[in-house]
């Protein structure tokens, strides 16, 4: 009995014993040795049948119901969500945000990329449109997806971790998402991640902020075309930065 394991980060053949027949695989369907070969990042490992077996038992039980949690596509609905903020106030999408436009933007304070984009002189990016777009009525809620203890994780208990949060005073509010269940929702897996959701409730870009050298404002424009009422011309691109430090899927 031949069966996939529904997962992006390997793929596998899993082959279940029936009586003494011999073990097969796909591609050779005469092979009757004691090892089978995985594919995993682009390369081929053996493992003996019986321990893959095994891995094929557990990847079912343990992958196939993350493929059902909900992960939100370019141009697609935002299902709810619940995010809380570094006051311990609580965020509900259907309540709260739907129908204003809403942007996200994944952060970290000790990353250069995302970092810079606060405290570098000649690239003061993200204060100055957060203000400029706050003040127009959208939504900005910075998110913090660092897992505690690793790298741009503002602990908002103690003195140092509240002036940290000084440098996102002009977003509406910070979301403290340590267990990265909210950069899961939207695949954000470096910062910086910006997402922005229209007022029908659809993602309507997802990606970088601007591209690598700062000459295109990828999201100053799908934010500017959302308020116009226009299409967005680039809707996805690709993100860049430093890899957040916690369990991504």
């Amino acid at each position: 009995i031949f069966g996939s394991i529904p997962t992006k980060r390997c793929s596998a053949l899993c082959i279940l014993p029936k009586g003494e027949a011999p073990y097969r695989t796909a591609a050779n369907p005469n092979r009757t040795d004691s090892h089978i070969h995985i594919e995993s990042k682009g390369e081929d490992i053996m493992m003996p049948i019986k321990k893959l077996v095994t891995v094929c038992a557990i990847a079912a039980a343990t992958l196939a119901p993350a493929q059902a949690d909900h992960v939100v596509t370019v141009g697609g609905a935002v299902p709810n969500f619940k995010v809380t903020d570094h006051t311990n106030k609580v965020h509900e999408f259907d309540k709260d945000l739907k129908g204003k436009i809403v942007v996200l933007e994944w952060t970290n304070k000790d990353c250069p990329f995302a970092g810079g984009a606060y405290y570098t002189p000649e690239r003061m990016l993200m204060p100055e449109m957060q203000k400029n777009y706050t003040a127009k009525g959208i939504i900005w809620l910075s998110v913090i997806s660092s897992a505690p203890g690793k790298e741009g994780y503002i602990d908002t208990k103690n003195e140092g971790g509240k002036k940290h949060l000084e440098m996102y005073k002009n977003a509406t509010a910070v979301i403290i998402d340590d267990k990265a269940d909210f950069s899961n929702m939207f695949h954000a897996k470096v910062t910086t991640t910006v997402a922005v959701i229209d007022r029908e409730g659809k993602l309507a870009y997802l990606g970088s902020a601007t591209d690598k050298d700062h000459n295109q404002n990828f999201l100053s424009e799908a934010t500017e075309s959302i308020l116009k009422g226009e299409p967005v011309k680039t809707p996805e691109t690709q993100a860049f930065g430093c890899g957040i430090k916690n369990e991504l899927k």
